[in-house]
């Protein structure tokens, strides 16, 4: 069983998850070991240091996994890193060209963004909003590098030259420093013949979790002004 590794720089060995998109189905983690492997971690990602008390994922690192240990807890945006066959047919994130950025310092703090852009007194709004703006910009790009052209979704540019719902070969051989992926604020979920978007539950529930949190709220603002300095210097991004 092979791992979807992008190199987010994880610090643990690549984890083993199974790829739904084959018809096999990962055994579900004992609710103990669960509970356990949550609070030895302190309810935060092992990869990017996220913290939730909820829509976190519990997952093995090794196989056969038995105990707490064989365990880890990563974020939604983290696992989705991993995954990223599942990202694209939830439609649930999207390539950019972003060597500015860091991979984990994104899946760090999105999730605080978006709830900043939805929160009545949200700060550094402007900011957080050009910065989905550039982002959007370097979607089309990093398509394109990724041999995708005008009009190719995140699926049929991950899957070209593939015979199966795994990405091609092709296309991770090319995923390199220079690419990013962006958790999207939409998760699908699908209930027979129905579809709905889970994330707003998730911001709902972080900005419950951060409505005392004014000084974290003001430097998450800082964090997106930052991102735009960043992005916004000319030339660095076309190596």
């Amino acid at each position: 069983m092979k791992t979807i590794a992008l190199k987010p720089g994880f610090s643990d060995a690549r984890l083993v998850v199974p790829n739904p998109f084959e018809g096999v189905s990962p055994d579900p983690v004992p609710e103990g070991i669960k509970a356990a492997t949550q609070a030895r971690d302190l309810q935060t990602c092992r990869a990017c240091g996220f913290a939730s008390d909820r829509f976190m994922e519990v997952v093995p690192r090794v196989v056969p996994a038995v105990v707490p240990e064989d365990y880890v807890t990563l974020c939604r945006a983290c696992w989705l890193v991993e995954n990223l066959d599942v990202a694209a047919m939830n439609a649930a994130g999207d390539p950019i060209w972003a060597p500015e950025l860091d991979q984990l310092e994104i899946n760090r703090t999105m999730p605080l963004l978006y709830v900043q852009r939805v929160s009545p007194q949200g700060h550094g709004r402007g900011a957080i909003d050009r910065v989905v703006e550039i982002f959007k910009e370097r979607r089309t790009e990093a398509l394109t590098r990724l041999g995708g052209k005008e009009g190719d979704s995140f699926v049929e540019v991950l899957s070209k030259g593939s015979t199966s719902a795994r990405p091609s070969e092709a296309v991770l051989d090319q995923w390199d420093s220079g690419f990013r992926f962006w958790p999207l604020d939409r998760w699908i979920q699908r209930a027979g013949q129905h579809e709905f978007n889970a994330y707003p539950s998730m911001i709902a529930h972080w900005r419950r979790r951060l409505a005392t949190d004014t000084p974290g709220n003001y430097g998450v603002a800082a964090i997106a002004q930052d991102w735009l300095t960043r992005l916004s210097r000319t030339g660095d991004n076309q190596a």
